[in-house]
């Protein structure tokens, strides 16, 4: 049992060096609306237990990897990095630390679904075809001949996931 989880750990490290080093396998466009269900942690681990990673061009690609997160309802001061008083963020501090951040992001919608298209589509909201908030037994979406960001990147060379 402890070799076990001396192996996790381990591997967890590991792969968490990898992806800092710029390797060549990876985008992750995060929408962690999945705080109740565990947070961002739990979401990153499931997700890098469940990847094949491909390490051949890691010291030929010069790529950033894309980390974006879009959580509801949450203001300028919800992070510890924006203002300390409020909550103890520490892995979003570090990454906002690490990383490039983009502080004037001002949603095209008032509302999370119509503001989801808007971000992953680039388009203004009325024109992404989704104008209000589904419910679990909602149809539509973005129309499927809309080209997204995910895509884009994909045709990059990027892999893309959203949870």
């Amino acid at each position: 049992r402890n070799l076990t989880l001396k192996f996790q750990k381990e591997f967890k490290i590991r792969v968490a060096q990898e992806m800092t080093l710029g390797a060549s396998m990876l985008c992750w466009l995060l929408i962690p609306l999945s705080v109740v269900h565990g947070g961002i942690g739990t979401v990153v681990d499931s997700f890098i237990e469940h990847q094949k990673f491909d390490h051949k061009d890691d010291t030929t690609h010069s790529r950033p990897n894309i980390v974006l997160i879009m959580a509801d309802d949450m203001a300028w001061g919800d992070v510890g990095a924006n203002w300390p008083e409020t909550l103890e963020t520490p892995n979003l501090d570090k990454m906002a630390r690490q990383g490039l951040r983009m502080t004037d992001f001002h949603s095209g919608v008032s509302v999370c679904t119509p503001s989801r298209a808007t971000l992953l589509t680039g388009r203004l909201g009325l024109r992404t075809g989704v104008v209000k908030n589904f419910d679990p037994y909602s149809v539509g979406g973005i129309p499927t001949n809309e080209t997204t960001i995910p895509e884009i990147l994909r045709e990059a060379g990027y892999r893309t996931a959203m949870f």
